[in-house]
């Protein structure tokens, strides 16, 4: 992402997006962001950034933002809290005159990704005839199970 880009997050707080950790203390926010991310839970289909080293109100808190905590929040998405792992990437970057830890959650998880696809029950099947049904085994077998008697006899 752009430092432009970055800036304009920073600044216009967008909740399905973006979320503020004032310190790596706490881990459990970081985490929870970093799974909310890859669920892509609002369905916005773009990467979710998380600021580490900003309040809640987007301005910078003045944390040092070393190579020791960098690594750190990089291998919170290695630490097996977050499975399946996200496709994520963690840099510094100076933004309002500050260096702000930046967390990009760039990839839904598997979960999520195949939501959309439909069941292969539902996939169509161009050759296949009215024919094809097996009535006796719909009648005899499959509606017995799936629908309770008294149901059934008032069809």
């Amino acid at each position: 992402m752009e430092p432009s880009e970055l800036t304009e997050l920073l600044s216009n707080f967008e909740p399905h997006r973006v979320d503020y950790v004032e310190s790596p203390k706490d881990k459990d926010k970081t985490q929870q962001a970093i799974c909310a991310f890859a669920n892509d839970l609002s369905n916005s289909r773009q990467p979710g950034v998380l600021f580490v080293g900003v309040d809640d109100n987007g301005a910078p808190t003045g944390l040092p933002i070393t190579d020791g905590l960098l690594l750190d929040l990089s291998q919170i998405r290695d630490s097996g809290n977050i499975l399946p792992i996200p496709s994520m990437s963690v840099e510094k970057v100076q933004l309002k005159g500050a260096d702000i830890a930046v967390v990009i959650v760039e990839r839904r998880l598997a979960e999520k990704r195949r939501y959309h696809d439909p069941s292969f029950d539902l996939w169509p099947v161009p050759e296949a005839r009215l024919t094809d049904l097996d009535l006796r085994f719909i009648n005899d077998d499959y509606l017995p199970a799936a629908i309770d008697a008294e149901t059934l006899e008032s069809q």
